[in-house]
């Protein structure tokens, strides 16, 4: 819902990274070189370490995906990389299915109450990812990426979305 007066209606959406995922899957596949500091998925998945991809080849994909508009597929620059990735799509596709879900999580009802309350515009986006571990990572204004054991984890999520909503604080709505 649109209002003139305030702008868009508030929202909280969790989703899943599924292209973030595929791609970790790439990078633990073929035990890709990276500066990202992101866990390894959860379980992990057998490498097959190959040669040929650029150190910074995946790291370029990683940087470009968190910047697209979530859910927008985006394939790798290089060549190499995006063989890879696509050698292996089907696989990383099945993994996320088996081990990445972000289903209905009712220890989340709490936010149309607290955003109501405190009267914020937000918009906060939260992508569930395959990372390993109870990890988070913001990567944008209102933007964050959650691992499934976090967003599994009603306090550990709750601080997250807490989090991006405070940082729209600063944006009330109404008068």
């Amino acid at each position: 819902m649109y209002d003139s007066a305030t702008g868009p209606a508030p929202h909280v959406r969790i989703g899943d990274g599924s292209e973030l995922t595929r791609a970790l899957f790439v990078r633990d596949r073929f035990a890709l070189a990276s500066a990202a500091s992101v866990p390894a998925l959860d379980p992990p998945v057998v490498a097959r370490p190959t040669s040929g991809v650029p150190d910074t080849a995946w790291d370029k994909w990683w940087a470009a995906l968190l910047t697209r508009a979530p859910l927008t597929p985006l394939r790798p620059f290089d060549p190499g990389l995006a063989a890879l990735a696509s050698e292996v799509d089907e696989e990383a596709r099945r993994w996320e299915e088996e081990h990445v879900t972000c289903g209905p999580a009712d220890h989340l009802m709490w936010i149309s109450d607290w955003l109501g309350t405190h009267r914020l515009r937000a918009h906060v986006d939260v992508l569930v990812i395959g990372a390993g571990g109870s990890w988070s990572r913001r990567i944008g204004p209102g933007r964050a990426l959650v691992s499934t054991a976090l967003y599994r984890d009603p306090i550990g999520i709750g601080v997250v979305v807490r989090e991006l909503l405070d940082e729209n604080r600063a944006t009330p709505r109404g008068r």
